[in-house]
């Protein structure tokens, strides 16, 4: 599980920390800073499977267009996670840096260094990199200019060995390249399919109907779908099935019948609401989940009622049943709804500002202990919707 993130330099955040519970929550107005916080996650991520060029590609990623403002030119980019649970490695957690730099010979990274703590025992470096060339001993040798070294060592089989250090690196590097984004929008939820199978639907929905079809068609998708249509019908008592439809030579969609229905009823037909609902179910059903789940806005086009419904399988995501994965989950709302059910877990509630041009975060928790609120109320979210937690 990732547990916080510092980041230094990176779009609106000058320098922000923020932690992370198997379940978070961010809240706070439009244009604060909170989808910031979950492209770095992804940025992140990237950084273990892409080259410099390509973790800053020409245009609007590009490094001057996303370090921010107000650093100065030669300001590196900075990013500090910590992550716990480690597979393999019970009781122990690790840290890693990585700072980039735009210099007149191109982007390089100016550190990058992994840490490892035991317990409660001062932390060990598993790896320091700092310069333009050196030797990292079992490692081997690196770069200003070259990738992460999460990156190299999942690269180059040479630098996949045995040595505890490595095998460590290569376990922190699996965890933080397991994020996954999902901003769905309507219009791409009701696009049509590439046709062909897909155990996935893409970031804002797009593949909902090559992700049916692999779900319908294969041997693990079955329960996948069966699941799916599952829930649905609470949604829908009258659904029959969810049919998969061909375009034309190269296209695929969905479509839904009813028992009650003559013929059946194609995606573009279907309510904004059904299809949020049924992306969503889709990432949450999914055979082969992220470690971590960052979801922009899941309350969109939810009726209020239907909100303890989402609220109480995103839970279940954080918290499964014995034996089953978890799955950390990230959220972003502006629903106060929303917020509301988090009255028994105000812990995971981190409030997102922007003051002068700058993104703070703060948790909930503080917010309340320096109103000395004690005991919040079961109607945090519309307090916080009535500005009462704002400017602090």
């Amino acid at each position: 599980m990732i547990t916080s993130i510092k980041l230094t330099n990176f779009l609106s955040h000058g320098e922000t920390m923020t932690h992370f519970k198997p379940i978070t929550l961010l809240i706070g107005p439009a244009g604060a800073g909170k989808s910031n916080l979950l492209k770095a996650l992804v940025l992140l991520q990237n950084s273990v499977s892409r080259s410099l060029v390509e973790l800053f590609p020409p245009g609007p990623s590009e490094f001057d267009w996303v370090r921010s403002r107000w650093a100065k030119e030669t300001d590196p980019i900075g990013f500090e996670a910590e992550v716990d649970a480690i597979p393999g490695y019970p009781g122990e957690r690790a840290r890693y840096t990585l700072e980039f730099l735009d210099t007149p010979l191109g982007l390089c990274i100016q550190r990058e260094r992994l840490e490892r703590f035991k317990g409660d025992q001062p932390g060990e470096w598993v790896f320091c990199r700092q310069g333009q060339k050196l030797h990292l001993g079992e490692f081997g040798d690196v770069q200003g200019d070259s990738p992460t070294m999460l990156c190299l060592i999942n690269r180059d089989p040479l630098r996949r060995n045995a040595a505890p250090a490595v095998v460590f690196a290569q376990a922190v590097s699996r965890m933080i390249s397991r994020v996954g984004y999902y901003h769905l929008e309507a219009n791409e939820l009701k696009s049509l399919g590439a046709g062909m199978l897909s155990d996935r639907i893409r970031y804002h929905g797009e593949g909902l109907p090559d992700f049916i079809a692999w779900a319908k068609s294969t041997s693990e998708g079955v329960p996948v779908y069966d699941a799916l249509l599952e829930e649905m019908k609470e949604l829908l008592p009258h659904l029959d099935t969810i049919i998969v439809t061909q375009a034309k030579a190269g296209e695929q969609g969905i479509a839904f019948r009813f028992r009650s229905h003559r013929g059946f009823i194609n995606a573009s037909e279907l309510s904004d609401g059904t299809l949020h609902t049924l992306g969503l179910l889709c990432v949450t059903h999914a055979a082969r989940k992220h470690g971590l789940v960052c979801i922009e806005e899941p309350e969109t086009g939810f009726h209020p009622r239907r909100l303890r419904w989402l609220f109480d399988r995103l839970v279940t995501l954080a918290y499964p049943k014995a034996g089953e994965q978890p799955v950390q989950v990230i959220l972003t709302s502006h629903s106060p709804y929303l917020v509301n059910f988090f009255k028994d877990m105000h812990d995971a509630v981190q409030i997102v500002e922007h003051k002068d041009g700058h993104t703070r975060v703060k948790p909930l928790t503080d917010i309340l202990s320096e109103l000395h609120i004690k005991e919040p109320s079961a109607s945090i979210g519309d307090e916080w919707a009535m500005g009462l937690y704002e400017g602090l």
